[in-house]
């Protein structure tokens, strides 16, 4: 999401959001156990990180491809998303 150029003036930042998505499947947890599971331990889960980990990587290539396009009039906020079945969210702001 791009700030259009008139509005650069106001202290508001252009984002960029990296969603990934597990199945329930895939970590083997139930829904109930996933909502019953502290933030800390899901984000301890293997798929998670590696997950988080991707989106990170995915987040900062895109940064610098649209710093090279736009330059550094961008304020650029970068936050990745890894949901896990739809019962439970883990994210981050990278870069800061």
């Amino acid at each position: 999401m791009m700030i259009r150029p008139e509005r650069r003036k106001y202290p508001i930042f252009d984002f960029i959001l990296e969603l990934k998505y597990i199945s329930l499947s895939e970590v083997t947890v139930s829904g109930k156990e996933l909502r019953d599971m502290s933030v800390d331990k899901l984000k301890a889960l293997a798929l998670v990180k590696k997950n988080a980990a991707d989106a990170k990587k995915q987040l900062l290539s895109y940064k610098t491809s649209l710093q090279n396009k736009y330059g550094d009039e961008l304020k650029l906020k970068l936050i990745s998303v890894v949901a896990v079945g739809f019962d439970r969210l883990v994210w981050e702001i990278v870069g800061e």
